[in-house]
């Protein structure tokens, strides 16, 4: 008989895993009513290869306000998830333990190398370019070059 393990126990740090789902925190506002500001979990559809970098737990629940006293968070439900690092420098995205699956223990060469410093970003292209320069011509410098803050009317904290 094989006894099953608690989401907390499944996984080890460094553990090299892949994960079919990531959670989303999504908050919605709605205009009046009780609980008007609630907190809920979500599972999205994203395939992620890693390695298992920390754990924490998330919650769901709403905000309610009472007058004039600050809001309090009302906790529904508590969710545990694992932290997943794709590169050794960009935020780790966070899966349920249902979600993953073990490549390989923590020291394998699972991949093949190591995981890579950071992720490269996207790839500007030549009409990216065309457009910053030509919004950034507009924009009034000083003597030496150096771009100028100039205060925006309509935005009265600038």
């Amino acid at each position: 008989m094989s006894k099953k393990l608690s989401p907390k126990h499944m996984f080890k740090i460094g553990d090299y895993v892949e994960a079919s789902h990531v959670v989303q925190v999504t908050r919605c506002f709605c205009d009046v009513g009780y609980g008007s500001q609630f907190r809920q979990i979500q599972a999205a559809p994203r395939v992620v290869r890693g390695q298992i970098v920390g754990a924490c737990w998330r919650y769901e629940g709403h905000l309610v306000s009472y007058s004039e006293e600050p809001p309090e968070f009302r906790v529904k439900k508590a969710v545990f998830v694992w932290k997943i690092a794709r590169s050794l420098t960009n935020t780790p995205v966070e899966a349920l333990a249902e979600h993953i699956k073990i490549l390989g223990p923590a020291g394998s060469d699972v991949f093949g190398e190591d995981l890579p410093l950071r992720l490269p970003g996207p790839a500007w292209t030549d009409i990216n370019r065309d457009v910053l320069r030509e919004e950034m011509a507009d924009v009034p410098r000083d003597a030496k070059g150096r771009w100028l803050k100039v205060r925006c009317p309509t935005i009265p904290y600038l």
